[in-house]
C-alpha cells in the first residue's frame, strides 16, 4: 500500500508523523519502506540519524533512471541513535541527499513520472514491503505529480489555522477519488479547555471542507530535536496513542 504524506504549510510535523507511523507499523510486524520525495529539503535521514551518500539519493536515481540500482540505494534501518530496533517488522529507507545542482537535472514530464512509479513497485517487490510511506514536498512544486498517481491513501497533515485550512481544501480537491485521512497536529493539552479546542477544530473543518480523522496532541518534547515517540517516550503517553490510532486506521483501510 502506497501512502503519501502531504502538507500545505511547513512546520506542521509531516515528516515526524510519517516516521512515527512507520514505527507503529513495524511494531505490529509490518515491513515498511520510506521514500523521501521532499527533494528540495529532505529530512527523513536526519530523524533516523542515517548516514547516506549522494549515490543513494533519489535525485541521483531520477537522473540516471536505472531501476536495477534501487537495491544499492536503499538502507535497512536497524538502529537509531545507538538504539537497536528490536521490533517484529522491518524498516527500509530510500533516501534523498540534498543537491540543488543535480535537482535541476531531473527531467520534467511523463517519462520521469512513469519511471518513478516503476521504481516504487520495484522497491516494494525487492523487499516484500507491506507499506510504502512517501514524504512529499510542502505545498505544490514541480515534483508533486510524482506521488499523485501512485498513492492509494493520502495523509494530509496540518495545524488547525486558516492558512492550513485553505491549503487542505485545495489538496482535498486534488485527491478526489482517493482515500484520505486528515491529521491535525499540535493540539494543546493544557491551558485550553476542550470546549474551546473543539470550537477551533470545528471552524477548521468548515474552512477546509474536510473531516479531522486524527488529533495529534501537543507535546513539548517534540520541539527539541527529532524525537520518535515509540523509541523515546513511554508507551502510554497521549502522542503514542494518537499515532497508534492512525496506524490502526491505515491497516483497516489496507484490509
Amino acid at each position: 500500500m502506497n501512502i503519501v504524506f502531504y502538507s500545505y504549510k511547513g512546520g506542521v510535523g509531516r515528516t515526524q508523523s510519517l516516521v512515527n507511523v512507520a514505527f507503529c507499523l513495524i511494531t505490529k510486524g509490518k515491513k515498511v519502506g520510506l521514500i523521501d520525495v521532499d527533494l528540495e529539503a529532505p529530512g527523513i535521514h536526519h530523524i533516523l540519524n542515517a548516514n547516506i551518500t549522494a549515490h543513494q539519493s533519489l535525485i541521483e536515481h531520477l537522473i540516471l533512471q536505472d531501476v536495477s540500482a534501487i537495491e544499492s540505494r536503499v538502507i535497512e534501518i536497524k538502529n537509531v541513535r545507538g538504539k537497536e530496533l528490536n521490533f517484529p517488522g522491518h524498516l527500509f529507507l530510500f533516501p534523498t541527499f540534498p543537491d540543488r545542482i543535480k535537482l535541476s537535472r531531473i527531467k520534467d514530464g511523463t517519462d520521469t513520472i512513469k519511471f518513478f512509479e516503476q521504481s516504487v513497485k520495484h522497491f516494494k517487490d525487492i523487499f516484500n514491503l507491506d507499506y510504502i510511506l512517501l514524504d512529499s514536498r510542502t505545498g505544490f512544486s514541480q515534483f508533486t505529480p510524482l506521488t499523485l498517481q501512485i498513492a492509494k491513501l493520502f495523509i494530509f497533515v496540518a495545524k488547525p489555522d486558516s492558512q492550513n485550512a485553505v491549503g487542505i481544501k485545495e489538496l482535498l480537491n486534488i485527491a478526489k477519488g482517493k482515500q484520505k485521512l486528515l491529521l491535525v497536529s499540535q493540539i494543546p493539552k493544557a491551558n485550553v479547555s476542550e470546549k474551546k479546542i473543539l470550537k477551533y477544530l470545528n471552524e477548521f473543518e468548515i474552512m477546509s471542507g474536510g473531516k479531522i480523522d486524527i488529533r495529534i496532541p501537543f507535546d513539548e518534547r517534540m520541539l527539541f530535536g527529532d524525537q520518535i515517540p515509540h523509541l523515546d517516550f513511554p508507551a502510554e503517553c497521549p502522542i503514542n496513542k494518537a499515532f497508534d490510532d492512525l496506524s490502526e486506521k491505515i491497516i483497516q483501510i489496507n484490509n
